[in-house]
C-alpha cells in the first residue's frame, strides 16, 4: 500500500495538534508531547518533544514556541518511516 497523503496532513489542529511559530516566522501545526529519554547511565527523564512533518527543515538550536512557551529545538530525528521529524525541546527562561 502506498501512502498518497503527505505527513502535515496527519498534523491537523483540528485533532491533536496545535499551532506552533518556528524560529520567530513560520506558523505550522505540531503535535506536543512528552519524551522520554534514557540517558546513559540508565535513568529516565522527561524532556518535552513534539512531531512534525518533515516539510520544515529543523535543526538543533532553532527556536519553536506553542501553548504560550517557547523552547529551544535541542535534538532533530526523522521517524522510521521518514514521514514526520520528532524534536526533543529545552523551555527557554
Amino acid at each position: 500500500m502506498v501512502l498518497t497523503e503527505s505527513a502535515a496532513d496527519f498534523i491537523d489542529t483540528d485533532e491533536f495538534a496545535v499551532a506552533a511559530v518556528h524560529n520567530g516566522t513560520t506558523t505550522l501545526s505540531v503535535i506536543p508531547s512528552v519524551a522520554y529519554e534514557e540517558p546513559l547511565d540508565g535513568v529516565e527523564s522527561k524532556a518535552p518533544g513534539a512531531l512534525a512533518s518533515n516539510e520544515t527543515a529543523f535543526v538543533q538550536g532553532d527556536t519553536l514556541s506553542f501553548g504560550g512557551d517557547d523552547y529551544v529545538i535541542v535534538n532533530v530525528r526523522k521517524d522510521e518511516a521518514g514521514l514526520f521529524t520528532k524534536l526533543r525541546l529545552r523551555m527557554t527562561t
